[in-house]
């Protein structure tokens, strides 16, 4: 295994562009402020990110971490079962609003947000 920033790993891309969540704000499930991500943190071996590094310097694990609407939202167990909440399904788009408004999943887009298999990387060609 070998473990890199994303922005070192130039031959490596984020296959879904959706999913490069570089320089999109970190929210915990409460929607309260975390930091900016600043790179990704990929293992070329397995081709997937393994966490998403914060301005600060802070690695937080992908398996934690859900995209919408180029929002990361973190949730570890401190947070995840708070009155409050923000939900880990899809939001629906008729519910009442939350802190952080998320819009609804676009049907044509190919990869989805929530990203139950991780973001991918993969070499460029």
């Amino acid at each position: 295994m070998s473990i890199m920033k994303l922005s070192d790993a130039t031959e490596y891309h984020v296959v879904y562009p959706e999913q490069d969540c570089r320089g999109w704000h970190m929210v915990d499930g409460l929607g309260r402020a975390r930091g900016v991500v600043a790179d990704l943190v990929i293992d070329t071996e397995a081709e997937r990110v393994t966490a998403l590094r914060l301005a600060t310097g802070e690695d937080v694990p992908v398996e934690s971490v859900i995209l919408r609407n180029k929002t990361v939202v973190v949730y570890d167990s401190e947070v995840a079962d708070a009155p409050g909440a923000l939900p880990l399904a899809p939001i629906d788009p008729t519910a009442s609003f939350h802190a952080v408004p998320f819009a609804p999943v676009d049907p044509s887009v190919t990869a989805p947000p929530s990203m139950p298999g991780g973001i991918t990387v993969g070499r460029r060609i």
